[in-house]
């Protein structure tokens, strides 16, 4: 066991995060269904422009030239990127400034072929917890967790770090290729921002649709194009998605803490509190000596080590998950 974790530890110090899981749990909540009350962010209105004075009249303005069509925010962490105010929060959550969560660095995939892409990953480089969310565009449950789970991320600070992996369910038909999409824009670097849009709005999930969004944030068509019809990306997908089956989590949201499986959703209140708990139990294996580098396989270990092996293979070390 020594040996194991020694092993772990150095992949980690090395910049691959590991992970595990255990026997199913689930939230006492939503799993591809929506019945918890969600409060939308405001969107402003625009006031109604007062009615003209007859005493004053003057001469229409000449017509405008169409404006350009306007680039979406860069990716993050370039600039900040606008509130999205079409998500839903939920009440006690931190407000939202716009201000992007940190870009985590990507990790080595060792095992995974040669023209797979890293995770998406958000916050810390050397996390004390690892929160794997797997997630299908056309779930409607997955949008609910968009912003929560961000809200978590911000209010632990450095110690946390969230991956994204993608679960594509059959039962919807546009995840797939909405999932494609998203990771032709993560080639050129513009995941997270693609990945707000389609949560923003999941009826404009067509092809059609995909293309306007990789169009109006400015991306390089001809590469977008190219990277959603490569086989690679889909045999990546599909990976994901079989491994997610595979290791219990067989609906969408799921979620692993520091290899802690959850299945569904629940509210913020009661995520955030199973992240702190694994946090305090991580920062108390910190205090005691542990190296940093340690303190994650080890957390993976003493939550349960029955599925360590695969959930390594597949999810960290990039393996593809057998059919």
């Amino acid at each position: 066991m020594s040996l194991l974790i020694a092993v772990i530890a150095i992949a980690f110090g090395t910049g691959k995060l590991i992970g595990s899981s255990v026997s199913p749990t689930s939230f006492e909540g939503l799993v591809s269904s929506d019945t918890s009350p969600v409060v939308e962010a405001p969107v402003p209105s625009t006031p109604p422009e007062p009615p003209a004075s007859p005493a004053a009249v003057e001469p229409p303005p000449p017509p405008k030239a169409p404006a350009a069509l306007a680039r979406a925010q860069p990716s993050r962490p370039s600039s900040p990127r606008p509130i999205s105010s079409g998500l839903p929060v939920e009440p006690g959550m931190p407000e939202d400034n716009g201000e992007p969560l940190k870009a985590a660095k990507p990790m080595e995939m060792p095992g995974a072929p040669a023209d797979w892409l890293p995770a998406p990953a958000l916050g810390a480089d050397d996390p004390l917890v690892v929160v794997i969310v797997s997630s299908d565009f056309q779930c409607p449950v997955c949008r609910r967790v968009v912003k929560p789970v961000e809200a978590v991320a911000r209010e632990l600070g450095n110690d946390v770090r969230i991956e994204f992996k993608h679960h594509a369910l059959p039962s919807h038909p546009r995840a797939m290729d909405a999932a494609l999409a998203s990771m032709a824009a993560h080639a050129q670097g513009r995941f997270w921002e693609y990945h707000d849009r389609l949560f923003t709005d999941q009826r404009a999930l067509g092809p059609g649709d995909l293309e306007g969004h990789a169009r109006a944030m400015g991306l390089d068509m001809a590469q977008w194009q190219a990277d959603f019809n490569k086989e690679s990306l889909r045999a990546q997908i599909d990976s994901e998605s079989r491994a997610a089956d595979k290791l219990g989590a067989r609906g969408t949201p799921g979620f692993f803490i520091n290899g802690r499986k959850q299945v569904g959703w629940g509210s913020y209140f009661g995520f955030k509190s199973m992240v702190e708990r694994e946090l305090s139990s991580a920062r108390d294996l910190l205090k005691s000596g542990t190296a940093r580098a340690e303190v994650v396989p080890k957390r993976v270990l003493a939550n349960n080590a029955a599925d360590g092996e695969n959930y390594i293979d597949w999810f960290i070390s990039g393996k593809p998950a057998p059919e």
